[in-house]
């Protein structure tokens, strides 16, 4: 049995026992780190597997109206996530849905805002408690930190980007803070038992990343539903 079968098997042996509201993953992170395509892998191979995916739309596409360059922003786009993981709490149309950026994203980034000096420390401690609310935050099943290099940032933007130039937060210098914001908060809440991940993509290729991701998956999935 190959490796992919191995993972095709433990999926499809594991969706029997799913019952009840759908498993809740969020993926947050630094910029181009790439959560885009392990977003694109998870649903993929979930939903060749068997499994009812949701897979939201992310915060970014839809909040167009407010700019980057304040932590507004963030409030909104993590109000939008959490208005979204509500609904799907409720739900008995899937079994998995993935967030591109959910609750503890907007957690991660009120710290980053409070370090710009766009809030003070108050306001940030008042969001962060707002968003990790146990009365929702419980509602997220597990979530990936995942972070990437200011050298792979870079080269995976000018992939993309016509414009010889950085975004608000692609910089290498906000780039670095945003590994060190998260990874500070991944080890803060794994700390408190929340089953929290980090991967850094740096190095990885597609298809590794892919096995890594999955093969993650699966073993929250499993401990989650007693299949071990």
């Amino acid at each position: 049995m190959t490796r992919k079968d191995s993972l095709k098997e433990r999926a499809q042996n594991l969706l029997p026992r799913i019952r009840g509201r759908p498993y809740m993953l969020e993926l947050t992170g630094s910029p181009s780190s790439g959560k885009t395509t392990i977003k694109k892998i998870l649903d993929t191979f979930y939903r060749r597997c068997g499994f009812r995916v949701a897979v939201p739309l992310e915060g970014a596409e839809a909040i167009r109206h407010i700019s980057r360059k304040t932590h507004l922003y963030n409030v909104r786009t993590g109000i939008y996530a959490l208005k979204n993981l509500i609904d799907y709490s409720v739900s008995g149309n899937y079994d998995l849905v993935i967030f591109d950026r959910c609750l503890f994203d907007a957690f991660g980034w009120m710290r980053y805002w409070y370090e710009r000096g766009d809030i003070d420390e108050a306001r940030m401690v008042m969001l962060q408690q707002f968003f990790t609310s146990p009365q929702w935050l419980c509602l997220i099943d597990a979530a990936f930190v995942i972070v990437a290099d200011p050298e792979t940032v870079e080269s995976r933007e000018q992939e993309i980007n016509i414009l010889d130039e950085d975004g608000e937060t692609t910089n290498s210098n906000n780039i670095l803070r945003l590994i060190r914001i998260f990874g500070g908060m991944q080890k803060e809440f794994f700390a408190k038992g929340a089953p929290m991940q980090f991967i850094d993509t740096s190095d990885l290729p597609k298809r590794e990343m892919a096995r890594v991701v999955l093969g993650q998956t699966l073993d929250l999935l499993e401990a989650a539903h007693g299949n071990r």
